[in-house]
């Protein structure tokens, strides 16, 4: 079983190789660095661009918020995975602050130009 998990392992990141040379995916943080996040691979998540740009403005608009605000939240990021795909399916956004109270969930799959 070993062997297979490391086949599938590195089939999913030559995946993930492929769509990276052809800019089909971009980058992203589940938690923003300006919101504490870390440059680190459980950090980390690789998404079509329209989706990872539609994160962006989200994550932006938090920011904004807690700056304006000065008021302290709590914010996840939780992407949920196709089998051993290494772009996730979609990622629940949830936010909550003392002034509001957010909650997306970015179907990645509605983005996907491959």
């Amino acid at each position: 079983m070993k062997s297979e998990s490391k086949l599938t392992q590195a089939l999913a990141n030559a995946q993930l190789e492929e769509l990276k040379s052809r800019a089909l995916v971009q980058k992203c943080f589940l938690l923003p660095l300006k919101l504490g996040g870390v440059d680190e691979p459980q950090n980390i998540v690789w998404l079509p661009p329209k989706c990872a740009e539609i994160k962006l403005q989200l994550d932006s608009a938090v920011e904004a918020q807690v700056h304006s605000s000065g008021q302290k939240i709590q914010y996840s990021a939780v992407p949920t995975f196709d089998g051993d795909s290494p772009i996730p399916k979609s990622i629940t956004i949830a936010v909550k602050g003392s002034t509001f109270d957010l909650k997306r969930t970015l179907v990645v799959d509605d983005y996907k130009e491959w």
